[in-house]
């Protein structure tokens, strides 16, 4: 992707190159064997790219946006590609990320990328209880990017178990920020969504 000195790529632009390249390096006999290492999933699926491949693109991805991307951007494209339903497309959304890792401010380190390095495991039901206690003590933070960070993590601790998700809301919701709980509820159906945003406020 060329763009001129002192721009650099949309996170839709990248997302668009990142699913192009993916898609042009599928290899659907790989993805079969790959395949297997996965649950039976309707919203899961294996492009069958290697790893090594997905490595270089990452490192693509990093040079493309440096100095033009933060790490809210960095957050932001990660989130966008975790919805994606291939394998590969979360993995590069996830491994950018951690491109990051060192430039998160001091004051966000222990608290966004606390919540973020948390959300694959959370996809896949895993360390479901250490994500809810990563949520609350996150309630009380200012910063909009830790509270989309946490939004984002209990999303994904829901998709596995909906019912827990209610639950912690319905506890926690009037001391949650509104922009945790807007993230949080993204998978639930409409009319559920505006009855936890009414039960919710303070």
């Amino acid at each position: 992707m060329m763009h001129s000195a002192g721009t650099g790529p949309t996170l839709r632009e990248m997302e668009r190159h990142v699913t192009r390249v993916l898609t042009q390096l599928a290899d659907p006999v790989w993805a079969r064997g790959a395949q297997a290492y996965f649950k039976q999933s309707d919203d899961m699926a294996v492009l069958g790219v290697k790893t090594p491949s997905v490595r270089s693109l990452v490192r693509d991805v990093e040079r493309a946006v440096r100095g033009t991307w933060d790490v809210a951007d960095a957050i932001v494209f990660c989130d966008r590609l975790s919805r994606r339903r291939h394998h590969e497309q979360k993995m590069v959304g996830v491994l950018v990320l951690g491109r990051f890792h060192a430039r998160f401010p001091r004051t966000l380190y222990g608290t966004a990328a606390a919540a973020v390095t948390f959300v694959p495991r959370a996809r896949r039901g895993e360390r479901l209880s250490t994500a809810y206690r990563i949520a609350a003590a996150l309630r009380h933070d200012s910063e909009d990017l830790v509270q989309k960070a946490a939004g984002w993590l209990l999303r994904e601790a829901g998709k596995t178990d909906a019912a827990r998700l209610e639950r912690f809301l319905l506890e926690l919701g009037p001391e949650l920020p509104r922009t945790t709980v807007r993230y949080a509820i993204e998978r639930f159906p409409e009319s559920k969504r505006r009855q936890l945003l009414r039960r919710t406020r303070g």
